[in-house]
């Protein structure tokens, strides 16, 4: 994650290795809050009884509504950064949970 103090900005770059492709798949915020990466074992402790809608199995990037850790910022990005979403990208061992008001873009690198 950088810094841009000339924009504002707290830009967040991701690199994921992709089975089959020789590039890596580049994940880009202009901006974000906050982030977290966690070993995905621990998001069924995290979100037990919560009911899954709209998951879409073998795919690794989702916007999340109504998660544990999305609720525990909402209330002060509701106020400092309206429009904020919770986004998140799970691994074959990780998960790596982003909060910001921008959508991500997706590029291929070598």
């Amino acid at each position: 994650m950088t810094c841009r103090k000339d924009v504002g900005a707290n830009e967040l770059e991701a690199y994921f290795t992709v089975s089959g492709e020789d590039h890596l798949l580049r994940v880009f915020f202009h901006h974000v809050d906050i982030f977290r990466v966690i070993d995905d074992v621990h998001l069924p402790l995290e979100e037990h009884g919560q009911k899954t809608v709209g998951h879409v199995p073998n795919y690794f990037a989702h916007r999340v509504e109504g998660s544990p850790f999305w609720a525990a910022q909402r209330e002060v990005l509701a106020v400092v950064r309206p429009g904020s979403t919770h986004y998140r990208f799970v691994t074959g061992g990780n998960c790596l949970d982003v909060i910001s008001p921008d959508e991500p873009s997706f590029s291929w690198v070598s």
